[in-house]
């Protein structure tokens, strides 16, 4: 058999970035093969196909962490804004919901059988103190 000629980085590039738009339209592997073998420049054969659809997916994955890092963080961030901003009002009963919230997201809640937290616990005697001072 002969054999065709090696492709050149960018093109290979230029092929993953289609193979990887063709996944992100819902296309199936089998579906992919069918719509390359019809390209005849490609000329190529199914593993190498995919090979391609391995890398498309390993740069899809590397966007997802890569985006999903970012948006826990932005996440976090956002709720420590809301903290300080509803302890900075006194709004204990905001600033408690949030705390929660961020003890979910970083996986820290205890399990409902055990002892209240010591940190709600704080924020409970600071209202309570508050509340106090109102009066």
């Amino acid at each position: 058999m002969k054999r065709t000629p090696r492709i050149t980085k960018a093109e290979r590039n230029k092929r993953v970035t289609l193979v990887t738009e063709l996944l992100l339209n819902g296309l199936t592997r089998r579906e992919i093969i069918q719509y390359i073998r019809k390209r005849k420049e490609w000329a190529v054969g199914d593993r190498m196909i995919d090979r391609y659809i391995a890398a498309a997916n390993k740069w899809i994955e590397e966007q997802a962490n890569v985006k999903r890092t970012h948006e826990f963080g932005l996440a976090i961030a956002r709720l420590n804004n809301l903290y300080k901003r509803s302890m900075a009002i006194s709004d204990y009963k905001t600033a408690l919901a949030i705390q929660r919230e961020i003890t979910s997201l970083l996986g820290l809640e205890r399990n409902q059988d055990t002892s209240r937290s010591a940190l709600v616990e704080f924020i409970e005697r600071q209202k309570a103190a508050a509340d106090a001072e109102d009066n």
